[in-house]
């Protein structure tokens, strides 16, 4: 930051950045930088359950998982189609 000026963020993907810093980015403007962490994460507790090893439960998403998160994107839908109204997410 200058003198005076006021603070600035600067973000990754973004023209506004040098060539060689836009020659190094993996992921277009907007996506978070930890995304590939995050579904290393992901692939890895996979990758030892798969092979059998002792691996977290927590560490990948489940059946069960899913089929809670497109419950939840159906009750989203019903509320817009019923005009925006609260929906009880468990029925």
């Amino acid at each position: 930051m200058e003198d005076g000026q006021p603070l600035r963020v600067l973000k990754p993907g973004h023209t506004y950045n040098s060539k060689l810093s836009l020659d190094g980015i993996k992921l277009p403007p907007g996506h978070p930088e930890g995304i590939f962490d995050s579904m290393g994460n992901i692939y890895k507790g996979i990758a030892k359950a798969i092979k059998g090893e002792s691996y977290n439960h927590g560490e990948f998403p489940t059946m069960a998982d899913g089929v809670r998160g497109i419950n939840f994107i159906e009750r989203v839908v019903e509320s817009h189609k019923k005009g925006n109204v609260w929906i009880n997410i468990n029925e």
